[in-house]
């Protein structure tokens, strides 16, 4: 294992002294220390990952690039090694791109996330800003699952900042900072399954909510997901904490509480 580390260090014709302590110094950032005469065979998944980022590091490149780095490693392992690149990442202070198709991980990982669409960036940002203010319906779509409620932007109230927005099922308000978005477009209103509500329904019609009946549910331990029939659509809502929620049983009539904040995006 040493001489993998200091692989690209005998190239570059460091000398044997100097490669060992760089080598000492690299087992000891991945948190290896004194198993540097290990065979690869004879080392855990997570371990080998650890061993190609030294071997990586040890070159002190200006920029490192991790291409799919936790791939092959099983679910509890690839927390594991996030936690450990992003601590190695923030003690040397390196710029790193980090290449993922897992959504999850590139939102954990990441201070800026770009997204890429057949090879044409879609949008550049902060997490936050990657989910909560999507620019387009390709990203709202690809990171985390969403709801999509088709409307047309009945009314503007510029005092406050109010949109009235109608639907195939009513009328909603929401307040959103979305320039560009005028009287007449139509527009998409994105909802998140963690960010909306369920009710009991009562018949009564009350704002910002849509009826529904209870179609499947699934528990998961720290989330229930139920999925709820609208219409001729279905709206995936994610209850968290559900034991110490109302829990509802199939084809229970529910209301679905849309919160005011929603994001809106134009239709193109």
């Amino acid at each position: 294992m040493r001489k993998n580390i200091g692989f690209g260090l005998k190239l570059k014709k460091w000398k044997k002294g100097e490669i060992d302590d760089r080598v000492d110094e690299m087992l000891s950032l991945v948190q290896m220390k004194g198993l540097g005469d290990r065979t690869i065979d004879r080392i855990s998944g997570g371990q080998q990952q650890r061993v190609a980022l030294a071997r990586a590091l040890a070159l002190e490149p200006k920029v490192l690039l991790l291409d799919e780095p936790l791939s092959n490693l099983d679910a509890n392992l690839r927390v594991v090694m996030r936690e450990e690149i992003r601590n190695i990442q923030e003690r040397i202070g390196i710029t790193t791109i980090f290449v993922t198709h897992d959504q999850y991980e590139a939102m954990s990982i990441s201070d800026r996330l770009l997204v890429l669409n057949d090879g044409v960036i879609q949008q550049i940002g902060s997490p936050f800003e990657i989910y909560e203010k999507p620019e387009n319906e390709f990203i709202a779509g690809f990171v985390g699952y969403v709801n999509f409620l088709e409307g047309t932007v009945d009314t503007i109230h510029d005092d406050t900042n109010i949109f009235v927005i109608t639907t195939a099922y009513g009328v909603f308000e929401f307040d959103n900072d979305r320039y560009g978005i005028k009287v007449g477009d139509d527009v998409l209103v994105v909802i998140r399954p963690e960010t909306v509500s369920l009710a009991p329904s009562n018949g009564t019609e009350r704002p910002n909510t849509l009826q529904g009946i209870i179609q499947s549910q699934m528990y998961a331990g720290n989330l229930a997901k139920y999925t709820v029939k609208v219409g001729d659509r279905e709206i995936i809502v994610d209850q968290y904490n559900p034991k110490d929620s109302l829990r509802f049983k199939n084809m229970e009539k529910v209301e679905i509480i849309i919160p005011q904040s929603a994001h809106i995006l134009k239709r193109n």
